[in-house]
């Protein structure tokens, strides 16, 4: 015969049984921080901050990020301000060089090896190059 007290043992076993197993499943998932997501995802990482925001937004890009600022007094009513872009390219040897150009004039370099290794690299060489 079943009684009124085995049934509310049934449901705490239950609902203990799905806490323990919920633990357990949270215990074994990887490391899900932001941080750790992003660079594995996505190479260019941008970070937005503005005064409408109550924290920053940011957004991932792999392979080229562009971003048109405009001015004026509404979305309807902008003019064009500034361009920004953040391209990536992969050499042969398995390193990433990085550029940040504003206004289509590249600003600056950089190159992250296969070791994660982070290099700022000159941008006088490559203008002249660029130039000939």
């Amino acid at each position: 015969m079943w009684y009124w007290g085995q049934s509310v043992f049934c449901v705490i076993s239950c609902l203990l049984l799905v806490y323990v197993c919920s633990l357990v499943s949270v215990a074994m998932m990887p490391n899900t921080k932001k941080e750790n997501i992003v660079m594995k995802s996505y190479p260019i990482w941008n970070n937005v901050q503005a005064c409408i925001y109550k924290s920053s937004k940011s957004y991932g890009a792999r392979e080229q990020s562009c971003v048109d600022v405009k001015v004026g007094t509404s979305s309807r009513n902008s003019f064009d301000f500034v361009s920004h872009r953040t391209t990536r390219r992969v050499h042969e040897d398995g390193s990433a060089e990085f550029r940040f150009y504003v206004d289509d004039q590249l600003i600056k370099r950089a190159l992250v090896t296969k070791k994660k290794e982070y290099r700022e690299l000159p941008i006088e060489d490559l203008q002249i190059v660029l130039a000939s």
